[in-house]
């Protein structure tokens, strides 16, 4: 009894030994696997290939955003600059030299894509244009993307600039520097009819509109820039034309009459109210005043220093004349004088109604004549100022006023209907406009 009792004692203490064994055991496995510490660790490391994919994808995103936008505008300034070449009269290979030039300067990836000029365009909707259509293409290599994705990166963009059409002018200031080479100022109301005014000054204000004064023309352009702080209406453009290449002048190629002969008589036209005198071609020294009517024959009158003045009780009248201001000589037509003259059609000067000479010291001139007053032909002023204040503020016949400086300061209007008058036609250059 003994015995067996003290074998069942023996297995009962074999079996709790085992027990606390196993349980002795578990417990380093137990704390393991309910152990939190280091459980941040675990995930971050599972997590950071796609986290550092995600950066780098988005840090990628951002660059190629930056770099389309860069490469439009890029692509923008090189078809303008391919249209500014063109309206210079450039052909193809000059367009397609001046394109890429601007791209490589404006930083383009030549290493990275290549582009394409098309003058005109071939396709879309200016196709045929007078336009230049630029195509740009860079292929970017991958970086961090590479892990996930294949190929490189393209980039594309597209530029059109249009040439607008040249516009007829009628007013031309040649100063290639001075502010408001062509001034409206004062209360002054100036309608052109059908035709454009050009500034070829390069300053920021070649064209000045100020205070009341008011015009209304075609277009208003320069070499330079447009301040129109008075009232600027333009009937044929939607804004004004800037930074235009300049115009040439029409009538540069024009000799100067020779000055020769004896000295014309009478210089001076007077007489009692109503007086009526006759005038004939010649060299007038030392100026020539209306106070009456004077019928000019058609020639050349050439005033020899002094004054051409006319006052307001003159008329002048003559077809097929021209007037040659030179040694000093002045145009001074004021006080609301009444003015029909009509400059020859043919020949040297057709065209040409008053000339001034093109050297000696700059002179200011003076036109102002009555509401009805009408100038068919050029006040051709090359080196000079025009004060420009009256004559034909119905705007109609055919007038154009070409000096150096322009300073318009009286109600007026000046038309172009200029058909076989013998006037040289003058265009304001289009401008070049980014249109897609």
């Amino acid at each position: 009894m003994m015995g067996e009792i003290s074998g069942m004692r023996l297995q009962a203490i074999l079996r709790k030994g085992r027990a606390r064994g196993r349980a002795r055991a578990s417990a380093p496995a137990r704390r393991f696997i309910f152990d939190r510490r280091g459980a941040t660790a675990v995930v971050v490391g599972i997590a950071l290939p796609v986290l550092v994919g995600a950066a780098g994808l988005g840090g990628e995103a951002a660059f190629w955003s930056l770099r389309q936008r860069a490469l439009q505008q890029i692509t923008d300034a090189a078809a303008f600059a391919g249209a500014t070449e063109s309206q210079a009269g450039g052909n193809y290979s000059a367009i397609d030299s001046t394109v890429g030039a601007s791209l490589s300067t404006n930083g383009f990836r030549t290493d990275l894509g290549s582009y394409q000029v098309e003058a005109p365009p071939n396709s879309g909707p200016y196709a045929g244009d007078t336009a230049v259509r630029v195509s740009s293409e860079e292929l970017w290599p991958r970086y961090f993307t590479a892990l996930f994705f294949e190929g490189t990166v393209t980039l594309r963009a597209n530029a059109t600039a249009l040439l607008e059409e040249g516009l007829r002018a009628c007013m031309l200031a040649l100063d290639n520097t001075a502010s408001a080479a062509v001034n409206v100022t004062g209360s002054t109301t100036v309608t052109l009819n059908g035709c454009s005014v050009m500034s070829n000054s390069n300053a920021d204000n070649a064209l000045s509109v100020g205070g009341s004064g008011s015009l209304t023309t075609s277009c208003a352009g320069a070499n330079g820039g447009v301040v129109a702080s008075g009232g600027l209406t333009l009937t044929d453009c939607a804004q004004p034309r800037e930074r235009l290449r300049r115009m040439q002048d029409p009538y540069a190629g024009v000799p100067e009459p020779t000055v020769s002969g004896p000295c014309m008589s009478p210089t001076t036209f007077a007489g009692p109210s109503g007086a009526v005198h006759a005038a004939l071609p010649g060299r007038y020294c030392g100026g020539m005043n209306i106070l009456r009517t004077v019928n000019f024959a058609p020639g050349v009158y050439i005033i020899d220093g002094g004054t051409l003045s006319a006052t307001s009780t003159a008329v002048l009248n003559g077809v097929g004349v021209t007037f040659f201001l030179t040694n000093g000589a002045r145009l001074d037509i004021n006080g609301q004088a009444r003015l029909n003259l009509v400059a020859p059609t043919v020949g040297t000067y057709a065209g040409l109604l008053f000339f001034a000479d093109r050297s000696g010291s700059p002179l200011n001139h003076q036109l102002n004549g009555t509401s009805d007053s009408i100038l068919t032909g050029a006040v051709y002023l090359p080196n000079d100022r025009l004060d420009f204040s009256g004559t034909n503020n119905t705007a109609t016949g055919c007038t154009q006023i070409i000096a150096r400086t322009l300073n318009l300061t009286g109600n007026s209007g000046i038309g172009v209907n200029c058909a076989g008058t013998g006037v040289q036609d003058m265009y304001m250059p289009g401008g070049v406009r980014l249109v897609a």
